[in-house]
């Protein structure tokens, strides 16, 4: 694989390592901001006089060839010398196995470093006919990472991590946090700061392999309300010596787990680009998550990159396919956190809005979360999507309590997205600024969109759904009744023949552009009919867990796929087939202007999900995705890129929503609160693990081949599930 920037880290735990090897450079993973802690990241090996180094630092001569390889759950950096016909594996793992807390949040990483001989000469290069004898090593320096300690067995430094309050690195931080770091050997042995291990061709290489155990803890690094935060893994560790213990104890656990975690990822035939953003997506959502301990209950909150927002409801809506397909638990904790930073819907309808509820864009930034710190409200996307979360967990998990303790606010949710419609055709007219902040005024901020549209038509029907299972019916019909008025009015004016226009309204009356706070000029809003990508964004979710709506799936299978075609670029769909004047400005985050081509990647992919279970074929697009990855990660270390052509949203976790492409090309609709299973694949080629079924632990899955499930460990109907197939 191509050299670029990648990051392994501890879900939750703020422990991980982020590299960039086109530059040579490297930083631990701490509470600060992206990437990291700058750090002298050395592994190399020394050899007749010369020493050779991966490029993960300014040190030592590179190897004559350098690889790269990536994993959901490691990196591993290759480098090859023709002289000697020596080859170095630097290889990086993180402890993450879906839907087991403890053990994934583990502050642990594990590192190999091993030398081999290549049995012949590399490529033309006469290698000198010889043995040889040399060291290979590895050395973590610089930065805080100077005083260390060394042992025979382990290393340790101590140091005080900055913690950010803003972007602006100028800023004075907040109270640092007591760091305390260790680097355990398990093969090779200490020598000053640095771990070495002699090896000699002549004797074979039987065993010329490093390998050691990162570790680190912390003291609280987030505020919640004021209140510092531990972290997740403090309930089984108190000190640095129990995480040290536990890795002495456990040396090979991580590389194990690896191979059971991404054997079960790597089952499915898909690409090698679809496989690589699999690994990339999580990487960045890796290096983004916390999980911590607020007044002793489990709080788990995503930063939102770049932007450093936590939990943003919009971007955690996008990466709901990767909680339930993989972890159902993860969107449960964060069901229950959002409720607590609700405001009421006054801002938006006066007086009438003070009884009703509204969900803000995030609960915080950096390292504080008291609450959201976004620019302004998007209050109709937020509420239909926290509504469609919850009914998404509910169906696929099967745990119906978190719907039961904040249904009075589902309620009020709904009842504020009914009463965002003020002209009596039940689509939401109020409250429509969006997400969608570098696209186009009529995508971002005009009146009546399909957009939402279809996404409140979904959450007002779901969310009657769940309210009378949990005894509260009082506005339920009402709220149906809206739903299928929406429904025809999306049909009967929505629909240009081939597809769903962005606005059911064209008109600018009362439309305002959020950033400024000025009303739009002019006769109408520019693009209002044109194709965009967003008519079953908020269909993903259902189609996950098998429930439908009331929409014309002949004419949305037609929108999917006439959408695609005139949206498309080069490394994938922007917002709309609408391309403003040169001398036009669109909104780009922070009210900045962009360029007319901008597209989101995780938006492409939310949309091939709906794709893939209407039988639309789009899994080439999976290799434009890449192409943008290695060319914005060649250049510096951005993981996650989620935008072409406007605004900076790099370092990324939103990519996590490809992890939904498993059950869509399966056409795995499952429902655990009915007990029901049903797949359906794309076509009887499609080969992909069905991983809300698996046993992590013991890397056994069922698998979607040939048109059929197949399930030979008896996963299906040990959940208690009865599974149709497509032969069924």
């Amino acid at each position: 694989m191509q050299l670029m920037s990648d990051a392994v880290a501890v879900l939750g735990s703020r422990h991980g390592l982020f590299v960039d090897p086109c530059h040579g450079r490297a930083w631990a993973v701490r509470c600060g901001l992206h990437p990291g802690h700058p750090i002298e990241l050395v592994a190399g090996l020394r050899v007749d006089g010369r020493t050779l180094t991966l490029p993960l630092s300014s040190a030592g001569e590179r190897f004559q060839f350098c690889d790269q390889d990536m994993t959901p759950t490691s990196m591993k950096f290759t480098g090859i010398d023709g002289e000697t016909r020596l080859k170095l594996e630097f290889t990086v793992r993180t402890p993450f196995r879906p839907r087991d807390g403890a053990f994934s949040t583990t502050p642990v990483l594990g590192m190999e470093l091993r030398v081999s001989r290549l049995p012949s000469d590399f490529r033309w290069h006469a290698a000198a006919k010889r043995q040889w004898s040399g060291e290979v090593f590895l050395r973590i320096a610089g930065g805080d990472f100077r005083r260390a300690a060394g042992a025979t067995e382990e290393i340790r430094w101590t140091f005080d991590a900055k913690r950010a309050t803003t972007r602006d690195e100028s800023t004075p931080p907040k109270t640092p946090i007591r760091q305390a770091d260790a680097l355990v050997i398990h093969s090779g042995q200490a020598r000053e700061d640095e771990i070495v291990l002699p090896f000699d061709t002549g004797g074979g290489l039987k065993d010329g392999t490093i390998r050691a155990s990162w570790c680190t803890f912390s003291g609280p690094a987030l505020d919640v309300e004021g209140r510092p935060a531990p972290f997740k893994y403090t309930e089984r560790f108190e000190s640095l010596d129990d995480v040290v213990a536990w890795a002495r104890a456990n040396p090979d656990a991580l590389a194990d787990n690896s191979r059971r975690v991404d054997g079960i990822f790597a089952a499915a035939n898909c690409s090698a680009a679809r496989h690589h953003l699999l690994a990339q997506t999580l990487h960045s959502w890796l290096v983004n998550t916390w999980w911590t301990l607020a007044d002793g209950r489990d709080l788990f909150t995503v930063w939102e990159g770049f932007c450093y927002y936590h939990s943003t409801v919009d971007v955690e809506y996008t990466q709901t396919p990767l909680y339930l397909a993989v972890w159902p638990e993860l969107l449960g904790y964060e069901l229950d956190a959002w409720p607590r930073f609700v405001t009421d819907g006054s801002a938006v309808l006066g007086e009438a809005g003070q009884e009703l509820v509204m969900f803000t864009h995030d609960i915080g930034r950096i390292t504080d979360c008291s609450g959201t710190m976004y620019n302004h409200a998007m209050p109709v996307e937020e509420n239909t999507n926290y509504v469609l979360m919850s009914y998404a967990y509910w169906r696929r998990s099967g745990d119906f309590s978190r719907v039961e303790r904040h249904a009075e606010i589902i309620e009020k949710a709904l009842r504020f997205v009914a009463a965002c419609d003020t002209t009596g055709n039940g689509v939401p007219d109020t409250g429509m600024a969006n997400t969608i902040d570098d696209a186009s005024p009529a995508v971002q901020f005009g009146r009546e969109q399909v957009y939402l549209a279809v996404k409140a038509m979904a959450a007002l029907d779901v969310g009657a759904e769940m309210l009378a299972a949990a005894g509260r019916d009082m506005h339920c019909d009402a709220f149906r009744e809206q739903a299928g008025r929406i429904s025809r009015v999306i049909h009967e004016t929505g629909w240009a023949g081939d597809h769903f226009v962005t606005l059911l309204d064209a008109s600018p009356h009362g439309v305002t552009d959020p950033w400024t706070g000025k009303t739009f000029e002019g006769d109408g809003i520019p693009g209002w009919d044109a194709a965009h990508i967003y008519t079953a964004n908020g269909l993903a979710l259902l189609d996950m867990v098998g429930r439908t709506v009331d929409i014309d799936e002949s004419r949305l299978r037609t929108d999917l796929a006439v959408a695609t075609q005139r949206c498309m670029e080069k490394f994938g769909c922007r917002h709309s087939s609408y391309v403003h004047a040169a001398n036009e400005s669109t909104i780009g985050e922070g009210g900045t202007s962009s360029p007319p081509r901008v597209g989101w990647i995780s938006m492409n992919m939310l949309r091939d999900i709906s794709a893939f279970y209407r039988g639309l074929d789009l899994r080439n697009l999976a290799a434009g995705y890449w192409d943008f990855q290695t060319l914005t990660n060649t250049q510096g270390p951005w993981l996650f890129f989620e935008t072409f052509g406007g605004n900076n949203l790099m370092q990324y976790p939103r990519g996590v929503a490809i992890f939904g492409c498993f059950d869509a090309l399966g056409g795995v609709r499952l429902d655990r609160a009915a007990g029901r299973l049903t797949v359906s694949p794309m076509n009887d080629q499609v080969r992909v693990p069905l991983l809300a079924l698996a046993d992590w632990q013991t890397g056994r899955v069922p698998m979607i081949r040939d048109a059929r499930l197949h399930d030979r460990a008896g996963l299906v109907a040990a959940a208690g599930l009865s599974a149709k197939d497509a032969r069924s």
